[in-house]
């Protein structure tokens, strides 16, 4: 499924983190977590999660580091979205979220969701960022930030340090969590989480 999209806004939030939004094509679907191949004109494809909740009217990204040149009312060509977080949702009840920077993207449409009443689960979320500067992103997708556990890294706090450090703390047993992150970090926080009793099979991954 191709989806032929232009862009409505664009706008810088912070430390190399710009806010896109997209029209959204008719009878384009996606669910929470889901990422996809999204091309501006005639450029690089480049692999972006929607953090939009997927009953939105258009569709928002959180882009991270990017040399893409975002302008308003440019074509925008979207591959099959792909991952997600289905499988995971379909019987859990308690959800830890986990993920650090950027990646709350693919987290922001669920957190979004939950906020509305629309998600029944317990929800925890835990977001790895270097300073309270981080926290004025989310309400440009609809997030209150209470929503959110943040942890900081370069600056005194309620919690300080990395989510490593935090996760015996916030998770408990039947936790399903949902894990966003980079290689190196995802693969330390699952074997946290498997040493604090975690099954691996209650672990779940947007990819």
């Amino acid at each position: 499924m191709l989806g032929h999209s232009q862009i409505l806004s664009v706008q810088q939030l912070h430390d190399q983190l710009t806010f896109v939004e997209l029209t959204r094509p008719p009878n384009y679907s996606f669910t929470y977590g889901q990422y996809a191949a999204i091309t501006v004109g005639d450029g690089n494809s480049k692999y972006l999660a929607f953090a939009s909740a997927p009953q939105d009217t258009t569709l928002k990204l959180l882009v991270a580091g990017d040399s893409t040149p975002w302008q308003v009312t440019d074509s925008v060509t979207l591959g099959e979205p792909q991952g997600g977080f289905t499988q995971a949702l379909a019987t859990a009840q308690r959800l830890l979220l986990i993920t650090h920077g950027s990646g709350i993207s693919a987290m922001l449409g669920l957190l979004k969701d939950k906020g509305d009443g629309i998600l029944p689960q317990e929800l925890i979320c835990l977001w790895g960022v270097r300073s309270a500067s981080y926290l004025t992103i989310p309400p440009h997708f609809g997030v209150a930030i209470e929503h959110i556990t943040p942890i900081f890294s370069q600056e005194k706090g309620h919690l300080t340090g990395y989510v490593q450090d935090h996760l015996k703390n916030f998770y408990r047993p039947g936790m399903t969590v949902l894990l966003v992150g980079s290689k190196e970090m995802t693969a330390e926080v699952k074997n946290l989480l498997v040493s604090c009793g975690a099954a691996p099979q209650d672990i779940f991954f947007n990819f």
